[in-house]
């Protein structure tokens, strides 16, 4: 049962299924990795005019 908050009056839910998932352990070493980040070149200054 669950309680409507606008009216307070109880309403009945109805049950729902809900799919599990747990990754295989090669899944997650794959998508935990981390992933190297590219060396970029400093920012040039602007020449003065």
């Amino acid at each position: 049962m669950g309680k409507n908050p606008q009216n307070g009056k109880e309403i009945k839910i109805p049950a729902k299924k809900v799919a599990k998932f747990k990754p295989g352990k090669t899944l997650a070493e794959v998508v935990n990795q981390t992933i190297p980040k590219k060396k970029t070149a400093p920012a040039k200054k602007a020449k003065k005019k």
